[in-house]
């Protein structure tokens, strides 16, 4: 199974097990593991206050293993798949609203973090995804990107999970603009370091060229937020969409832009954001019965 994930991703499964696993069903046997023992980690993962969300990864990875289990005739059945892990309640997703967008857009207007809230609003690029960005991704000419790697939490780089991630996204010609007189400071920035630049070719870095940490980006993001008094968690994946949607662009291309494997995904996600569909469905049918 090494073989065929990530080393990232191993090592999520080594952490899992570690943390959640191994403490309640460590002592015991593979052989004697049973559907009751799995579901009394579950509760017992619930009771130490983890989210049905968070134990419902826990049971992924435990099926998984299972599973790797039966093939390797080890154990005759997988336990886990008997077993029922909690239900998750999908929260209701939370946009800025276009008034807050451009109140954001004004107030970041100038500071060192209008490239990339100007690009995660428009692209609705997810944080990884614009923190490994390279120049070399970025087509200033046509006014398009190409979505090919992302930065990990662990400062590592890597290929997007998903064939529908790898994907190009057309920009407004405002972003553009935006983008390339972030380039043009940028190449300040670098002459004035000199020889301590580290030559990464990222759109966005530290003063240095190095990666950006996605926890500092975040304090950075909140801390504007709270000066443009946007109360608004920023969630550009979010915003985007529901911008889009309402202006009525076709679900399928906003599925596209985000990299969503489907458009049912995408519409199952954000159609609660779009009140107007449903007067817009009735108005097409009194059109039709007229």
């Amino acid at each position: 199974m090494r073989d065929a994930v990530r080393p990232r991703t191993v090592q999520g499964y080594r952490d899992v097990a570690r943390l959640h696993i191994l403490p309640t069903l460590g002592g015991v046997k593979l052989a004697q593991l049973q559907p009751g023992h799995v579901q009394q980690l579950y509760g017992a993962l619930i009771d130490r206050g983890l989210s049905p969300k968070s134990v419902r990864n826990v049971h992924a990875v435990l099926r998984r293993a299972l599973a790797q289990a039966v093939d390797w005739h080890l154990v005759p059945r997988n336990a886990a798949a008997l077993a029922h892990p909690p239900r998750v309640t999908r929260e209701e997703v939370v946009a800025l609203t276009p008034e807050e967008a451009r109140q954001l857009l004004t107030w970041v207007r100038g500071d060192r973090w209008e490239a990339l809230v100007a690009l995660a609003l428009a692209s609705g690029m997810r944080q990884s995804e614009l923190l490994g960005l390279r120049w070399g991704d970025v087509d200033l000419a046509t006014g398009a990107l190409r979505v090919q790697r992302q930065l990990g939490r662990d400062g590592q780089f890597a290929e997007p999970k998903t064939k529908k991630a790898r994907r190009t996204i057309d920009l407004p010609a405002s972003c553009v603009a935006t983008l390339k007189e972030h380039r043009r400071a940028q190449t300040e920035e670098r002459l004035l370091v000199g020889p301590d630049w580290q030559a990464t070719d990222l759109v966005f870095c530290t003063h240095q060229g190095r990666p950006l940490s996605q926890r500092n980006v975040l304090r950075a993001f909140k801390l504007v937020l709270s000066r443009a008094g946007c109360a608004t968690p920023f969630r550009a994946l979010h915003t985007c969409a529901s911008l889009l949607l309402a202006r009525n662009v076709h679900p399928k291309v906003v599925q596209e832009r985000l990299g969503h494997a489907t458009v049912a995904m995408t519409l199952d996600i954000y159609s609660h954001l779009i009140p107007s569909m449903g007067r817009a469905a009735a108005d097409q049918l009194d059109a039709l019965f007229a």
